[in-house]
């Protein structure tokens, strides 16, 4: 069992605790105890009152981190599904279609009005990942529906902004 902490020690400790400048880490190594004891300490002040270990603006980070996210989700999933309507517009448009073959292996292709079965179908499977993608994006901000809206009207005005600015 380790020496009991000498009371100096402690009340520097816990002095350091109260102002709330250093993490527990730093406090441990200043005093040259182990962070165990600083936690001890810190929960023997809060549990008489004392406010310990400001996490305000780790909760603040932690929240903007959170609407970044969001916004990045909600831009990722619009691309997901522009890009899925372009795969779909592709089954009706022409398309060439090339090969290699023959004894010489030689490359030929031909012109279709619209795009065979084959190709129609890996267009098709590439939309449905995109929708399922964009799907699975939106379902991840579902929780907080006035996140999402927030996060959107910030994305349209970084836009706008974006915009003003290159005319």
């Amino acid at each position: 069992m380790p020496a009991p902490l000498d009371p100096a020690k402690r009340e520097a400790i816990e002095a350091d605790v109260r102002a709330g400048v250093l993490s527990r880490n730093k406090i441990a190594r200043q005093h040259g105890v182990g962070t165990s004891t600083v936690s001890r300490i810190a929960a023997a002040l809060a549990e008489a009152g004392v406010p310990t270990f400001d996490r305000t603006s780790t909760e603040r980070a932690t929240r903007a981190a959170q609407v970044d996210n969001a916004q990045r989700r909600a831009r990722l999933e619009a691309e997901f599904l522009r890009r899925a309507e372009a795969e779909l517009a592709a089954c009706e448009q022409g398309v060439t279609v090339g090969q290699f073959g023959g004894r010489e292996n030689v490359w030929s292709d031909r012109w279709f009005d619209v795009a065979p079965h084959n190709v129609r179908s890996t267009l098709v499977s590439t939309a449905q990942r995109a929708a399922k993608a964009a799907a699975d994006l939106a379902s991840i901000g579902a929780g907080d529906p006035a996140e999402v809206a927030r996060s959107n009207v910030r994305a349209l005005v970084d836009e706008l902004r974006t915009a003003r600015a290159a005319s």
